[in-house]
């Protein structure tokens, strides 16, 4: 009974990786061919969600140092330029440093 059952599955087995196109070892590697030795494959459409570049004007306290108000622009323009995913240009990281 269990001799005919692992037969069963052997055979199974083995018709199926003959089906597959697969060596039954499984150590042939078919390439594809490419171009340039890259794969072509298409690019689909992105929509864009940005917005307009539409902000308030920043309202820092004038009563700042130099670096705070630096500071307090870059936060707001950090603000804008998230606000409007990325429809404004990006603020610099290292302006007040």
């Amino acid at each position: 009974m269990k001799g005919s059952l692992i037969a069963i599955i052997l055979l199974a087995v083995s018709m199926k990786a003959e089906s597959s196109g697969i060596d039954n070892l499984g150590l042939e590697v078919q390439a594809r061919a490419s171009h340039r030795g890259r794969e072509r494959h298409d690019h689909d459409v992105r929509p864009d969600f940005r917005q307009p570049c539409i902000c308030a004007r920043d309202t820092c306290p004038s009563f700042l140092n130099k670096k705070a108000m630096c500071e307090c622009k870059g936060a707001a323009a950090q603000a804008c330029y998230l606000k409007s995913e990325r429809g404004c240009p990006a603020p610099s990281r290292r302006a007040c440093y």
